[in-house]
This record gives C-alpha cells, sequence and structure tokens, in this order.
C-alpha cells in the first residue's frame, strides 16, 4: 500500500511538471506576439525598451546576459526580430512556472490553483479609478511592466532567490546550519537576477544585510554562519557595483550620479495621486495582512519588509545626469509588489476556506467581519485582474504603456 501511495504521489508530480513546462510554452508563444511587435515597433506603435536594449545589445560593451543573448540571437537570426520576441516570451513563461513553484511550497495551494493564481498575477496592474486615478501602470506601486524587457528577465531569477532563500533562512535560524544546495542555489539565482536588472538586489540586499546585523547583535547565530550567509550575496554585489561603473562610464559627458531627495513619480503631481497610488494598489494586500496579523509566516513578513524598502528607494532616491527620469529605483518596489500579491491572494482563498470550513463545523452564520472581509477582498481581486486583463489588451492594440 505505501508502495502505491508513493507512485500515485511520483504520477502526479511528473504530470504535474509536465502541464507546466507546457503551459510556459504555451504562454511564451502567446506573449512572443506582443514582445515581436515591440521589438519592431509595428506601425510605429507598440512602444516599450526593447529597440534601445535591442541598440545597446549590438554597439555597446556589456556584461549583462540577457544583452548579450540577444546580440547572439541578432547573430544567428540577422534581421529576424521574431527571435528576440520569442525569447521574451519565453522569459515571462518561465515566470509564470517560477511563480507558481514558489505559491505551491509556501502556501496550502495545490500546483493546479498555484498556476492559476500565478497566471492572475502575470497581469497585476493597478485598479483605475474614474476622475480620481483612472491609472493602469503610470505612477502605480504594484504594475507589473510589460515595456521593460531587463525587468522582465529578472523577475524569475528573483522569485527563483527568495523560493531557496527562505528555505535557507529557516535552516539557518532553527538548525543553526548552512544548507549547502540551498546556499549555492541562492547565490547564482541572486546573481543572475542582478545582472538582468539592479532593482532586486537594490533593495533586497539591504533587507538582507539587516537581518544577518540583527542576527549578529542578538547573537541568534553564531559568526561563522553569518558570514557563510553574507558571502551569498558578495557576486551580485560585484555585479551591482560593476552595472554602476559601467553606467558612469556610459554618460561620461553628462555626469551619472545618485540623488537623496523627493522623487517625481511620488511628489509632483499632488497630495491626491500621492494617496490614490496606496489606495488603489494596496489596498487588497493591507486587508489581507490587517486579518492574518497574528499568524503570518516569516516570509510574508520579509517580503512586506522589503517592499517598504522598496518603496523608501522609490520615493527618496533618484538618478541625475543622462539618466534621469528612468526610474531605476522603482523595480525593486514593483517586484515586491508582487511578491505581497502573491502571497495575499492564495492567503485570502485559505482564509475562505477556513471561514467557510468553521462555520460548517460550529453550525453558525459567517460573522459579519468575516463576511465583509471575504467579500471585499474578492472583489478587489477582481478588479485587480479585470483591469490587467483590459491594460494587456490596450497594449495588444499598440497603445503607449504609460497609462
Amino acid at each position: 500500500m505505501k508502495t502505491e501511495t508513493i507512485n500515485i504521489e511520483k504520477s502526479r508530480k511528473i504530470k504535474d511538471n509536465v502541464i507546466l513546462v507546457l503551459g510556459a510554452l504555451v504562454l511564451a508563444a502567446f506573449f512572443s506576439f506582443l514582445f515581436y511587435r515591440q521589438a519592431i515597433m509595428h506601425n510605429e506603435e507598440y512602444l516599450s525598451d526593447v529597440p534601445t536594449e535591442i541598440y545597446v545589445a549590438l554597439n555597446n560593451y556589456t556584461n549583462n546576459l540577457l544583452l548579450i543573448l540577444i546580440n547572439s540571437l541578432l547573430q544567428l537570426t540577422p534581421g529576424f526580430l521574431y527571435t528576440i520576441g520569442l525569447l521574451e516570451g519565453l522569459i515571462q513563461g518561465f515566470s509564470w512556472a517560477c511563480t507558481s513553484v514558489f505559491i505551491n511550497k509556501y502556501t496550502r495551494m495545490s500546483r493546479p490553483k498555484s498556476m492559476m493564481i500565478s497566471l492572475g498575477l502575470l497581469f497585476l496592474t493597478n485598479i483605475p479609478i474614474p476622475w480620481l486615478f483612472p491609472r493602469f501602470y503610470a505612477g502605480s506601486l504594484i504594475a507589473q511592466p510589460w515595456h521593460n524587457i531587463t525587468y522582465i528577465a529578472m523577475k524569475p531569477f528573483a522569485v527563483l532567490t527568495l523560493y531557496n532563500f527562505f528555505e535557507l533562512y529557516r535552516i539557518y535560524s532553527e538548525e543553526k546550519r548552512i544548507s549547502t544546495k540551498h546556499w549555492i542555489l541562492t547565490m547564482i539565482m541572486m546573481a543572475l537576477a542582478t545582472n538582468m536588472n539592479a532593482g532586486f538586489m537594490m533593495t533586497f540586499g539591504i533587507v538582507f544585510t539587516a537581518l544577518l546585523i540583527i542576527d549578529l547583535a542578538k547573537k541568534r547565530n553564531n559568526a561563522e554562519n553569518v558570514l557563510i550567509m553574507a558571502l551569498t550575496m558578495v557576486p551580485a554585489l560585484v555585479l551591482l557595483f560593476s552595472q554602476y561603473a559601467i553606467n558612469c562610464m556610459s554618460v561620461a559627458d553628462k555626469p551619472y550620479r545618485l540623488v537623496f531627495g523627493p522623487s517625481m513619480y511620488f511628489f509632483m503631481e499632488g497630495i491626491k495621486a500621492f494617496v490614490m497610488k496606496f489606495v488603489t494598489g494596496l489596498a487588497f494586500p493591507v486587508l489581507v495582512f490587517a486579518y492574518n496579523r497574528k499568524k503570518h509566516p516569516k516570509y510574508a513578513l520579509l517580503e512586506a519588509v522589503s517592499f517598504l524598502v522598496g518603496l523608501i528607494e522609490a520615493m527618496f532616491i533618484v538618478e541625475n545626469g543622462a539618466r534621469a527620469g528612468n526610474g531605476s529605483f522603482l523595480w525593486g518596489m514593483q517586484f515586491f509588489g508582487f511578491m505581497l500579491y502573491a502571497y495575499a491572494v492564495p492567503q485570502l482563498f485559505v482564509n475562505i476556506k477556513d471561514i467557510l470550513h468553521k462555520r460548517r463545523k460550529e453550525k453558525r452564520e459567517k460573522e459579519e467581519k468575516e463576511r465583509l472581509y471575504m467579500i471585499v477582498c474578492l472583489l478587489l481581486v477582481l478588479a485587480h485582474i479585470v483591469s490587467g486583463l483590459y491594460y494587456f489588451y490596450r497594449l495588444m492594440q499598440g497603445n503607449y504603456f504609460y497609462i
């Protein structure tokens, strides 16, 4: 009987993995149409960062693996830009698969449910409110960019970094040892994410460092383990500072520097726009965090802290010189906003299941607070999904992404 159960479990895992791979390939093919049109700027529409990145890949030295891959593809298929669209589609499909696996591991969601939630999160945007804040992406705290190929390439590796880091940190904290497997994978994925786009490391590196300093100060672990944990960041930090040096050299005629001050993305449109950014983007995760305030897993709290760090960076660190207005400090905030939803959406469904189970067990009606929580959160999730799908539809028509 035990052997039969093991065989059934293995068969189920193989089936789930096959579905995951096939699903990623189908999504890659579907998304490649949008990305291809961005690459060729079809009908002089479909504006994005892709043509710029193609130009940089072909004309400038870079240590970015994505741009090196783009250069290689264009050398193999000169003039055939669909290869770039397909590459970006494959990355987006890979991102969906990575998020599905993350949700499956760290929540009570089955693999099929995790896949569905991950699919919805691909289209995550702001909830536009007419007259007050009628925006899908522009100025949002959580909307996922379809125009930025380096962010899209960063995201799956950033998700895999957290996937391995949370397990590494659990073993390090509870068992006072270092898991070699998760240590190596965390280091590699963190370096790859940083190589694609520095936004993840500029946020997560601060949180990771603070965690280790607190552990050392409060003697939660020995100095040797803290040092070994810190070493996982070294390759990513080398890449981060080398990218900074490349940016400085590439704009020598217009000195590149970082400035601490109010960002135009937050403080140039008045108090109404400032407040509505938070209301239309964070109402849902705030409700979920408030409802579950006594039982958050550590990984969710780390994601929330990382989002706050990314938000502060986005609000008060800006680039000057030739890269002024590029918004490089927005990506860490947007990624961890995405991860907040990767926790909050599954947690909402867990809450609903628990509430309904308690109702059946105790044979009583739902409390008014629980009823209100479920209705409001489900409406917010539905609004995010509908908004995201409509935004994607607009992009497929060639409309400007910054709306």
